[in-house]
């Protein structure tokens, strides 16, 4: 069903999705060629763009939506040249993001169906009782305001990626994202204790403030990412590439959106 999606993506200028947000992303990634457009029927667990756009829960009033044809632009982020939508990640966030899928097909899979949107919150707090939790990240970026090329290396527990806010099933990291600014945030956990840590999801998943210090939020529309052990990189709630060495670019206005 993905593959489908993607083929009859790249053949159209026009494309309605039904379904969650992985399906979603692929079809956006191929509609980048054309600057095609998007209609959204949203079918998945999470539905974080949809959430994000404010679109129907309803397939009926979603398609009523859709038939009114009122295109938005957007931006889309690349990563090591695949595009996607919403929220990308690494260290912890992909993790968790890899955790919740295991759970949607194993053993837990009636769990992980009770729990629906949820999921993503019990698999972010499972990952922080694991074994690692933290790592070396070196970045290179382009200061959104100077223009200029800064560097750092950080220990950190995770990095965001947000071209929207909202992930994992509703979860709205504060970071200003938007999808019409051409750029993108790199939003950082510096490495800290795991009581604060869970003090820090608790918050994140009340919709209350963080405490001062637990995200470094960095706006780019150009970045490098170097990890000191192979990650996976996870974005649209899919693992889209795997190594020590993410690239990532904003895609302004990439393709259109019906909403």
């Amino acid at each position: 069903m993905a593959l489908a999606a993607r083929d009859a993506s790249a053949a159209a200028r026009v494309v309605i999705v039904a379904g969650g947000d992985g399906t979603v992303s692929l079809a956006a990634d191929a509609l980048v060629p054309s600057g095609g457009t998007l209609g959204i029927i949203p079918l998945g667990t999470a539905n974080d763009l949809a959430r994000e756009l404010g679109l129907p829960a309803t397939p009926a009033e979603a398609a009523a939506v859709i038939a009114r044809g009122t295109v938005h632009r957007t931006d889309l982020v690349g990563m090591n040249g695949r595009c996607f939508t919403t929220v990308g990640g690494l260290g912890l966030v992909s993790r968790s993001t890899v955790d919740a899928a295991r759970m949607r097909t194993g053993r837990a899979a009636w769990l992980a169906r009770a729990l629906g949107a949820a999921i993503y919150r019990v698999a972010a707090t499972r990952g922080l009782f694991g074994r690692q939790i933290d790592d070396t990240v070196w970045l290179a970026w382009r200061d959104a305001d100077t223009g200029r090329t800064q560097r750092r290396a950080l220990d950190v527990h995770g990095i965001f990626i947000t071209n929207h806010a909202t992930c994992g099933g509703g979860l709205v990291i504060p970071t200003g994202a938007r999808a019409d600014d051409g750029l993108f945030e790199l939003a950082l956990v510096p490495r800290t204790s795991r009581p604060r840590l869970l003090v820090a999801l608790a918050r994140l998943s009340a919709g209350l403030p963080l405490a001062p210090g637990t995200l470094v939020v960095i706006r780019t529309d150009h970045a490098i990412i170097e990890t000191g052990h192979d990650d996976r990189f996870v974005a649209d709630g899919e693992i889209l590439g795997r190594g020590r060495r993410f690239e990532l670019s904003a895609r302004p206005g990439a393709i259109g959106i019906l909403r």
